[in-house]
């Protein structure tokens, strides 16, 4: 299910978030990754570094590619299935501390984000992993700032990308 940026732009405006945890993770070609769940009470958002695969969300099926970006709910079955090139992929995860409840089934929910280029998205993923190395204080803030930057440069990848699809038209 896709969703509008203005509704991407309303909901993280509107929602107060806090940055949990990053990790990368990959899976060879020719492979399935079965019998997960995403994280309880925790959103997550999928990023490719690499490849491609088919990626189901409680048997909603994605094809995750340099072009798409994956938002997940709470504790859904996951399956994630590769063809010739394998996967890599970044997980944000993030969690809900305050939701209106025009978006209180965000958990529930599962959708994919056209974008146009993600090596914006995966420069602040490169940085939250860096700095999530670090036990200080500063680092964890930094972390949430980049995380808020990632938000940001999500929003405006999106933006461009339906923009330009209403100008093909």
């Amino acid at each position: 299910m896709k969703k509008s940026v203005n509704w991407l732009i309303e909901y993280f405006s509107q929602n107060s978030i806090e940055f949990v945890d990053i990790f990368k993770t990959s899976l060879p070609a020719n492979e399935k990754d079965i019998n997960r769940r995403t994280a309880k009470n925790l959103c997550g958002i999928v990023i490719p570094v690499q490849g491609e695969c088919l990626f189901s969300l409680n048997g909603d099926k994605y094809n995750l590619n340099k072009n798409t970006i994956l938002h997940c709910g709470s504790n859904m079955k996951i399956k994630v299935e590769t063809a010739d090139l394998g996967i890599e992929y970044y997980v944000v995860h993030y969690k809900n501390i305050f939701t209106p409840e025009k978006f209180k089934t965000i958990e529930e929910e599962s959708f994919d984000l056209e974008i146009e280029d993600r090596l914006s998205l995966l420069k602040y993923c490169e940085n939250i992993i860096d700095k999530s190395l670090s036990p200080d204080k500063y680092s964890k803030f930094s972390c949430k700032v980049d995380f808020l930057k990632l938000i940001d440069a999500l929003i405006k990848n999106v933006r461009t990308s339906q923009y330009n699809d209403k100008l093909k038209l």
